[in-house]
């Protein structure tokens, strides 16, 4: 009996409608899509060649889209699930620096800067594991400052503070491309500059205002 193949065009499909809804049962189908429907078929051998490391972020971009509560917790728990399947040799591609990124939007949209500066750590920690498609972007340190100003912490800005010099240090590390680099800083330093100047909410532990 022929079994049917299906592309991974068609899952996308399905995933991008769910974006688009912009809501929490979207973005709970646009998970099971991906990690449940379409991964059953990838190991049958129903799936075909086209490459799917976009998709993962696209389901994950789903709950940023719904702005749900959960969003942050539930896209690490996504990200998560990819690093297991890493270690297993089941993730037929590496975690890159987009991916973290998205996961780190989920938190940031809440400004919650605590939770979105970790999954950064594990960015990079994947990064000097080896993993160089995890290399942090620039696109990485401006969703984490874009935590920092829709913080409702007053010392936020500290926070924000040291990653914009952090990231002045050692621009060509994270960002060859110099011109791009510089357009990027100009603007971080506008939101710096933005969450200096309106500090509000809680005050974080003064241990965790140090470093990144």
């Amino acid at each position: 009996e022929t079994q049917t193949v299906l592309s991974i065009h068609t899952f996308i499909r399905l995933v991008k409608a769910c974006i688009q809804m912009k809501n929490h049962p979207a973005a709970e189908a646009a998970e099971r899509f991906v990690f449940d429907w379409m991964m059953n078929f990838h190991r049958q051998g129903r799936l075909d060649k086209t490459p799917m490391g976009n998709i993962f972020g696209m389901a994950i971009q789903a709950w940023v889209n719904s702005w749900h509560p959960s969003s942050g917790k539930r896209a690490e728990i996504l990200l998560g699930t990819m690093e297991d399947m890493a270690r297993e040799g089941t993730l037929p591609f590496p975690i890159a620096a987009p991916i973290y990124n998205t996961v780190v939007k989920a938190y940031a949209i809440h400004g919650d800067v605590e939770n979105a500066r970790a999954i950064f750590h594990r960015c990079m920690h994947a990064f000097k594991q080896g993993n160089e498609s995890a290399r942090p972007n620039v696109f990485l340190w401006s969703t984490l400052l874009d935590a920092c100003s829709k913080s409702k912490n007053p010392d936020a800005w500290k926070v924000a503070e040291n990653l914009f010099a952090a990231m002045q240090k050692k621009p060509q590390k994270w960002n060859p491309q110099g011109s791009t680099q510089h357009n990027h800083l100009q603007l971080h330093h506008q939101r710096l500059c933005q969450i200096q100047a309106a500090p509000k909410g809680r005050t974080l532990a003064a241990g965790n205002v140090q470093g990144l």
